[in-house]
Formats: structure tokens, C-alpha cells, sequence
């Protein structure tokens, strides 16, 4: 499979090149060229990328060299533009999060991939892969089959900027999206894998005097509720997750698990950790291995594509409705 690549950044080079460079003769990955408008970007891939032609612009990548799969590893105000870019030029498309911010060009997104029903449109929601989430999804899906009402409880706890992706756009919640699309995504994306049925009923966004993020939302799917909390003011790195059903919970805070009943804990034990930058780029690889196996199928490729646009719409609604615009000129002001 021949791959392209639309940005040289942090995401590439920590998450994607690893993927593809481990898989590559495994599963059939060809780098074939990349491209970036930042010629310092372009200078680090001579170096990381020997004999693969790295361009300025994309759609002059594409115009020249022949691939399968583009891979958009940009800033998320170029994500959507490049998709249909992408899309015009026949490619399968595995995107960054988050697909798009503004409900136009979502709409755009949708119409361009359901003329080419052939194309994938697969979202870079790896978080799924994680073991440490298989348990809390079996049961969540056991819960959802049998009507049961349950919560998804998030909690998402950051210091600031991560410090493996400190780049000029995240301080910048109108290009970014925030900590709503930047890690509240994330979860949007694992409620879509219990039912696909997002519906957004509330959310709310503020600063605190350091003009730190604090942002919360609450989504109905299937019978279950999500509600997230995100926080970019916070001491310590942490990222709570926890099923409750029924006076039980099974909770993922960090490398602990645990199980809890009538407010007793009945047992813990370790597990990776969603606040650990190395075991989120981990995920890559299986994410990778999915695409590698997927996208021979057509069911695969429609799934995906709905998934990326369904969670896609709901993060836009969430944006909508948090008064995103208003509040990234506001922060802008008081910056």
C-alpha cells in the first residue's frame, strides 16, 4: 500500500512514522512522499525520510506521485481541506483528530465521501486500541444490549500544553478547537464504538484566571450517558475513566484499575495509562494494523467513514453550542 503524508510534525514523527516504519514490511506500508509548507519541517524529513521526495504542497504530492492512502498529520485547521484534497485525488484518508471544527466544512466532508463510496475516511481515534479500555467497552456493550442505563464518567486532567506537542496553534482555541477537540474527541470516539447513536445535550466551557481551559459535555448513546470534563489548568497530568451501572463501577484512573460495588473497592490491579504520551503513540501501530486489514472491505470502509463523520458532527455540535468562536476571540482579546 503506498502512503503520503500532509504534515511533518509532532504527530508524524511520534505516532505515524514509528507505525509505518515497524509495519511497513509487515502488512505492506510504502512511504512514497510527504509534504509540508514549513521548509524547516521539510529539512528535519530529508533527514528522517532518505530517498522519499517531501514536498511544499500537497496537492502537488499528489498530482505527481501515485498512492493509496493519504495519511493528515497537519494542524486541525488544514485537516478537513486536505481530506477533500485526498478524496479529489482518489486516496483513502486516515486523518488526525479532529476531522474539522466548523459544521461547513464537516457537511463538505460528508457530501465529497459519499460520491466516492469506494474511499475510507478513517479518523485517528486509536484510544479503542488501548487493553486497558477492552473491559470497561465489553461491559459498556453488554449494558447498552440490555437496555440497562449506565454513565461513562471522564474526567481529563492536563498541566497546560502537552509537552511532546507544543506547537503555536494549540494556545490558539479558535484554530485548535481546545481541550474539547484535542482530548474530548477521544472520548466522543469510544461512546461511538458502544453505540453509534451521539447525541450532544449540553456543554459548557471557561477559563480560570491563568486563562486555562475548563470545559465540560454531556452526550446521550444508546442507554448509556458520557459525561466528560476536560481541564487544561491542572497540577498533575490524570485521566479518569469510570463505568457506573447499577451502584457498580469499574474504574481506569491512570496505570490503576479498579472494581467497586455499594462503595466498596473489591479488587485493583496495573494498566497502561492515557496519560502516558508513549502509550498513546503506542496505539498507532494496532490503529495501523486495523487500516492494513480493513480496508480490502467495503463494510470496513463504510463503518469507518461514518464513524469519523458521526463523531466528527458531534464534536462540532459541542463546539457550537460551548460558543467556541465567541469564546477563542474573547481569549484572543485578553491575550
Amino acid at each position: 500500500m503506498r502512503v503520503t503524508v500532509a504534515g511533518l510534525g509532532a504527530a508524524f514523527a511520534r505516532g505515524h512514522l514509528p507505525a509505518l516504519q515497524l509495519l511497513g514490511s509487515e502488512n505492506g506500508f510504502e512511504l512514497v512522499a510527504a509534504a509540508d509548507p514549513n521548509a524547516s519541517q521539510r529539512a528535519a524529513a530529508a533527514v528522517w525520510l532518505p530517498g522519499v521526495p517531501v514536498f511544499g504542497d500537497a496537492e502537488e504530492m499528489l498530482a505527481t506521485v501515485r498512492s493509496d492512502l493519504l495519511v493528515v498529520a497537519s494542524e486541525p485547521g488544514a485537516h478537513a481541506l486536505l481530506a477533500l484534497l485526498g478524496a479529489r485525488y482518489g486516496q483513502h484518508v486516515l486523518c488526525e483528530k479532529p476531522l474539522t471544527l466548523a459544521r461547513g466544512q464537516h457537511d463538505l466532508l460528508a457530501a465529497s465521501f459519499a460520491q466516492r463510496a469506494e474511499l475510507a475516511l478513517i479518523a485517528v481515534h486509536q484510544y479503542r486500541y488501548s487493553r486497558s479500555w477492552q473491559p470497561i467497552a465489553r461491559w459498556a456493550r453488554i449494558l447498552d444490549r440490555l437496555g440497562v442505563p449506565f454513565e461513562l464518567a471522564v474526567d481529563v486532567q492536563r498541566n497546560g500544553t502537552d509537552r511532546h506537542a507544543e506547537t503555536p496553534w494549540r494556545a490558539d482555541i479558535g484554530a485548535s478547537g481546545g481541550m474539547l477537540a484535542d482530548h474530548g474527541v477521544h472520548f466522543l470516539a469510544l461512546a461511538w464504538t458502544i453505540s453509534s447513536d451521539l447525541r450532544v445535550l449540553g456543554g459548557a466551557r471557561a477559563w480560570d484566571r491563568e486563562r486555562l481551559e475548563h470545559s465540560g459535555a454531556t452526550v446521550r448513546f444508546g442507554s448509556g450517558t458520557l459525561t466528560l470534563h476536560v481541564c487544561a489548568g491542572a497540577p498533575t497530568r490524570r485521566t479518569d475513566v469510570e463505568l457506573r451501572a447499577a451502584g457498580c463501577v469499574l474504574g481506569w484512573r491512570d496505570s490503576s484499575a479498579h472494581v467497586a460495588a455499594g462503595g466498596r473497592t473489591l479488587g485493583r490491579w496495573r494498566v497502561a495509562a492515557l496519560s502516558d504520551r508513549r502509550h498513546v503513540d503506542e496505539l498507532y501501530v494496532p490503529l495501523y494494523r486495523d487500516v492494513a486489514a480493513g480496508l480490502c472491505d467495503g463494510s470496513w470502509r463504510r463503518q469507518r467513514t461514518s464513524e469519523a463523520l458521526a463523531v466528527g458532527s458531534a464534536l462540532v455540535s459541542l463546539l457550537e453550542l460551548t460558543g467556541d468562536h465567541a469564546a477563542a476571540q474573547d481569549h484572543a482579546a485578553v491575550r
